[in-house]
């Protein structure tokens, strides 16, 4: 039995949050970095939402045909 779909995407919505704060801290506490290596990282996280965005998307419209 596959959990509801909300549940599934809470669970991802605060696993990437988490992600997101341990670069943001690795961020605050590292070596400076340079504005091209901070343009690359926000870039990075930006295509991870992206992506994350996409699969809610499609799990919704999945619940919704099986339904």
């Amino acid at each position: 039995m596959c959990p509801p779909a909300d549940t599934f995407i809470s669970l991802v919505k605060k696993k990437y949050k988490f992600q997101r704060e341990i670069v943001n801290k690795q961020l605050d506490t590292g070596p400076s970095l340079s504005d091209t290596q901070i343009k690359g990282v926000n870039g990075v996280l930006t295509d991870e939402s992206q992506k994350i965005s996409e699969l809610v998307h499609q799990l919704r419209s999945l619940m919704s045909v099986s339904q």
